[in-house]
């Protein structure tokens, strides 16, 4: 079973996912990949200069980008007292707003659309090939309709 640890101290009011909302996604995503262990994922919100900085520095894309997810499954090493921890997702506010806009819907829907897209990753996912796109974005979008969200892709 996957738990999001959250950190959403960069957000006010409105902006924060509810506690139930963040479960029910961590309980969708578990049962579509069958995570049967305990697994704990960092979710942290960072400002479009922190997110431009880590898209160049890991991806070498010098852009703000929506989100970005790293796996500490290679690293299990240097975090042994992490062992359940998997990885962390960043996720930028300013930049998910302004998708959500042009995506017509709340901000709330696009940071859900983010969460999992990132967890994806986390598990393996990707869409650098054509191959691996349809797989990724075929249990994207099944994972995005559980909460009435139309995939861009």
């Amino acid at each position: 079973m996957i738990t999001f640890i959250f950190n959403q101290k960069q957000l006010s009011g409105g902006q924060h996912l509810p506690e139930r909302m963040i479960k029910q996604v961590a309980e969708e995503i578990s049962h579509q990949l069958k995570v049967t262990k305990p697994v704990f994922i960092s979710v942290a919100f960072i400002s479009e200069k922190e997110i431009k900085a880590y898209n160049k520095t890991y991806r070498g894309v010098d852009r703000v980008t929506d989100v970005l997810s790293f796996s500490f499954e290679d690293n299990k090493d240097a975090f042994p007292e992490m062992e359940k921890v998997m990885g962390e997702i960043l996720l930028c506010y300013p930049q998910a707003k302004k998708q959500a806009k042009e995506a017509k819907h709340s901000a709330r829907k696009e940071l859900i659309f983010l969460l999992i897209h990132g967890s994806l990753h986390l598990f393996g996912h990707e869409h650098q090939t054509i191959k691996q796109a349809e797989k990724m974005f075929i249990l994207q979008k099944k994972l995005l309709s559980t909460f009435g969200i139309i995939s861009p892709v």
